[in-house]
């Protein structure tokens, strides 16, 4: 399947060259009398995306929990606001290999002020990469699968008794890395007294060295995502998502303490 995975990129910029030019009849972007697809862009909007020039990334795989909302950044892409911006996201459906535009309604899918996809309450469905792509050009390219389930444990930030966040690991006779991506805090439940906060890690692996293959299976998939992959990616061989180490390491729910207090206006 990875393999077939790889394949399937090499085509990709070739339908989405496609899409480009028109030839998407059925590929129509949806919405509603009441919701607004796409938000409305100032030149403000316009000028600020120039002043930072925001690099284009690596491409990012995630994996995300059903109902959970994500965003995607189109980092690199500034457009002036008389540019229509309804088709430069693109999805890419692993199963029919068919890549459309991303439907969108105002809702669960929306484009923002910064060209960022947002999608609310995501389902299993919406699986899949996603491309921002713009006048022959691929900006950033997103694998995203999505869980219904993840095996995770809850760790603590601080304090004498754990259990505590995982450090990383070093597999060096496979060359590979076993490590967390921490999600940011969520806002602290109480105001002016202590309260808690918290964030989710996903266990993730990357090559140790990128001049050397990784054992038992070597595979580019890794060498495509240089920042890492999930570990219980689709990405992944199952010979490498049953190493003892990456199969037995969860991902992680953090629990710290936090004081905030209301800022008063006059």
């Amino acid at each position: 399947m990875v393999r077939n995975i790889e394949k399937l990129y090499i085509f990709i910029l070739i339908r989405m060259i496609i899409l480009e030019e028109g030839d998407a009849k059925n590929l129509l972007i949806s919405g509603t009398k009441h919701a607004k697809p796409i938000a409305t862009r100032t030149h403000d909007d316009y000028q600020k995306c120039q002043q930072e020039k925001a690099s284009q990334k690596n491409p990012e795989a995630l994996l995300v929990l059903e109902g959970s909302d994500v965003r995607l950044t189109c980092d690199g892409l500034c457009l002036n606001p008389s540019q229509s911006a309804k088709e430069i996201w693109r999805h890419l459906d692993e199963k029919t290999t068919s890549v459309m535009y991303v439907p969108l309604d105002g809702l669960r899918k929306k484009i923002r002020s910064d060209l960022s996809l947002s999608l609310h309450n995501i389902l299993t469905k919406d699986s899949g990469v996603y491309f921002c792509y713009k006048d022959g050009k691929n900006y950033v390219t997103y694998h995203v699968d999505v869980k219904k389930t993840e095996p995770t444990t809850v760790v603590r930030q601080s304090g004498k008794k754990g259990p505590f966040a995982k450090k990383e690991k070093h597999l060096g006779k496979n060359n590979l890395l076993i490590f967390t991506k921490w999600s940011k805090w969520s806002p602290c439940d109480r105001c002016g007294k202590v309260g808690r906060r918290r964030r989710v890690g996903f266990c993730m692996i990357k090559k140790l060295k990128a001049n050397r293959p990784v054992v038992p299976e070597d595979v580019r998939i890794l060498s495509s995502y240089p920042d890492g992959i999930p570990c219980r990616s689709t990405l992944l061989p199952e010979k490498l998502k049953n190493l003892k180490d990456i199969k037995e390491r969860k991902s992680e729910n953090m629990v710290g303490f936090c004081k905030v207090y209301k800022s008063l206006s006059f």
